[in-house]
């Protein structure tokens, strides 16, 4: 009794006490788990802004994996290359660019069946570019010599979006090598039409942005838009369409198909139609020496035939 009649009562904590400095962290404590709840639900439903935040970052991640590869595989260090593009392959399994290069890191490294088994695997999966796959087998095959296989990867790289130009010249020399003419001029025949088509070099362009702008949904959108559509000459004057037309009447690479052209007719004994192709090889590339010498020997055998000499 005399020590509860002696006990002074507690007073109350002053304002900035230690008591208020606990209900401070306990408020903090509360709304931090809050928020993990709150990121816990958001996750679990998974809407469509989180799924494309993630892939965005998935895609930069694959991305620097890649281009790190790229850079071993310059410099000829084939196992850390290897080892970049499986990294990036983890991350994003359909990413084209990595399974190409991944491929031929392994030809240069002499493993060629390797890179075929790489690509055909890589054909089942979806969000690839079944094109380039296709192309890159059919240069295997091509440098193996097994061009029966390159013909036919080559021809069905030609129903996917890739640079037509490039299928189109290599069908060509195959069948140039096999003296079948008449295959040999439809295969020119279309890469010239891949080369003159005017939105050639904006769809490379395009393609090129695809690449540089990876994360950046908003925009790849419209550039996948553009890509799958076709552009009036109206939408090209925004992209200097004179200036592409000028470029095209001086392009080397339009005059060697002119050239192959050339060849083709006179191997078929087309003399006129040979000298035309040269003639025009010539005149988008004055410097072309083939031109320059086939064209005297054209003309005088296309004299010798319509000579009455000749009909003797």
């Amino acid at each position: 009794m005399f020590f509860l009649c002696c006990t002074t009562p507690a007073e109350k904590p002053a304002p900035g006490t230690k008591s208020t400095g606990r209900t401070m962290v306990t408020w903090m404590l509360v709304f931090f788990w809050a928020m993990l709840i709150a990121f816990g639900g958001i996750s679990i439903v998974n809407p469509d802004w989180l799924r494309e935040l993630s892939q965005a970052g998935r895609k930069v991640e694959a991305k620097s994996y890649k281009d790190h590869g790229d850079n071993f595989l310059r410099q000829r260090q084939l196992g850390l290359a290897v080892a970049q593009y499986r990294e990036a392959l983890k991350i994003r399994p359909e990413y084209t660019g990595a399974l190409v290069n991944l491929a031929v890191t392994y030809i240069q490294a002499g493993h060629s069946q390797k890179a075929i088994e790489l690509l055909k695997n890589s054909l089942k999966m979806d969000n690839i570019r079944p094109g380039i796959i296709y192309y890159n087998l059919a240069d295997i095959y091509d440098r193996q010599g097994e061009t029966d296989q390159a013909l036919a990867f080559y021809r069905q790289a030609l129903d996917y979006d890739i640079e037509r130009s490039l299928v189109y010249r290599r069908l060509g020399a195959i069948y140039m090598a096999r003296e079948d003419y008449p295959q040999a001029l439809e295969a020119f025949t279309g890469t010239l039409a891949a080369q003159k088509d005017i939105m050639a070099p904006f769809r490379r362009m395009l393609r090129r942005s695809q690449e540089a702008l990876v994360g950046d949904t908003a925009n790849l959108a419209a550039i996948e838009e553009l890509l799958h559509r076709d552009l009036t000459e109206d939408e090209m004057e925004r992209y200097d369409f004179d200036i592409i037309v000028r470029l095209q009447a001086r392009d080397p690479e339009i005059a060697k198909t002119h050239n192959h052209l050339g060849f083709i007719h006179a191997q078929r004994g087309d003399f006129t139609a040979a000298i035309e192709q040269f003639e025009i090889s010539n005149r988008l590339w004055p410097g072309n020496i083939d031109a320059v010498k086939n064209l005297p020997v054209l003309k005088q055998k296309l004299a010798d035939t319509v000579s009455p000499d000749s009909a003797d």
